[in-house]
């Protein structure tokens, strides 16, 4: 199911050298993070009944996870009553309450690739409905934690993902809020704490945000651990892309990126594999 940002921007098959946006020494860290949600844990009760709730079946390349139909979801916030209008609306909105292709990709890359999860301890990040982690959870992680800017998205929508998907022996933790403050959340002063596999897709849209995307890499990936990010080569509008996120990356001095597959389309996709650079 495709989608794409509800921006006034080039057609998606319309790609040139100025679709690419900024340059890898323009970048603009965000950092005024006073209007900014702070990161939070949000509790939840494995035994929750999701019986009642609307959902449908996803088949993600032979495994069918349940999910909740997100039209069906009454969220009261006002914050994301622009979602009517808008994909995203940078530090009230994030666009969690829609499943995006790359998220898609990303699960099918864990199944298609053998990618291995048995006993990791596993974040998504910007995870939205969580297919990416749910993936996780089907392939035998021992702990996957989810985390979305907006706490009603993971509260109507990841949570009850999860509940519908039930693994007995996986753990599951849920977080909402800025990624600047995720790392003090999650309290991972303690290398045995951080997370051997980080997941995330669609959320390098916004160049404004490298930085702290970056940090909670840094922060929250073990020594020897492995980030899956799937994206578009570029986001029409917002300036983002995985080649400018790569030479961000460069420039830290920290990661190194490989492409793992590219898939063609209007605007290109891709799955990187990020990890620390070794001495």
């Amino acid at each position: 199911m495709p989608f794409k940002f509800n921006f006034s921007t080039p057609s998606d098959d319309t790609i040139d050298d100025e679709a690419h946006g900024e340059h890898a020494d323009n970048f603009v860290s965000d950092d005024d993070d006073t209007k900014a949600l702070p990161s939070q844990e949000i509790s939840w009760n494995p035994e929750q009944n999701v019986s009642d709730m609307s959902s449908i079946e996803h088949n993600i390349c032979g495994a069918v996870f349940r999910v909740i139909r997100q039209q069906d979801v009454n969220v009261s916030s006002s914050a994301l009553q622009v979602t009517a209008e808008s994909d995203l609306v940078p530090g009230v909105y994030e666009g969690g309450l829609k499943i995006w292709e790359c998220g898609v990709d990303l699960a099918e890359f864990l199944i298609n690739h053998n990618i291995d999860c048995k006993g990791l301890r596993v974040l998504e990040l910007g995870c939205g409905a969580g297919l990416p982690g749910l993936t996780a959870m089907h392939k035998e992680a021992a702990e996957v934690h989810f985390q979305d800017y907006n706490p009603e998205v993971v509260e109507n929508i990841t949570i009850p993902n999860v509940a519908l998907n039930k693994c007995s022996h996986c753990k599951c933790r849920f977080f909402s809020g800025d990624w600047s403050s995720l790392p003090s959340t999650i309290c991972t002063e303690e290398e045995a704490k951080r997370y051997d596999m980080i997941l995330t897709a669609e959320t390098i849209y916004n160049t404004r945000n490298y930085s702290k995307l970056y940090q909670a890499f840094q922060q929250l990936l073990k020594q020897g651990g492995t980030i899956y990010l799937a994206a578009k080569s570029t986001y029409f509008g917002v300036g983002g892309g995985t080649r400018l996120f790569e030479a961000f990356l460069k420039k830290g001095n920290v990661f190194t990126s490989q492409v793992c597959l590219e898939i063609q389309a209007g605007v290109p996709r891709e799955i990187l594999k990020v990890t620390r650079k070794t001495s």
